[in-house]
């Protein structure tokens, strides 16, 4: 078998909003439910990594005003604020 060649099968991308209704309509509501929350944690870790990001180039490039701002808006009402 040394003339076997080798087949690359391409994976077909499933779309998660498509089978998240498609469960729901086939009343499979557990189905749904562990889709819907792998798609909200994916977003999730998506935004936590974009300021992961965002932060550690605040910190590591110098830029302590930008910084503060994000701490009070994370943090502090707008009320709470005191310049």
């Amino acid at each position: 078998m040394e003339n076997e060649e080798n087949f690359e099968v391409d994976e077909i991308e499933v779309n998660p909003i498509e089978s998240m209704i498609d469960s729901i309509l086939g009343n499979d509501y557990k189905a749904s439910s562990d889709i819907f929350n792998d798609m909200i944690s994916d977003k999730m870790s998506d935004a936590l990594e974009d300021k992961k990001v965002a932060l550690a180039d605040t910190v590591f490039n110098g830029n302590e005003d930008e910084l503060d701002t994000e701490v009070e808006e994370l943090f502090f009402d707008d009320d709470d604020v005191q310049d």
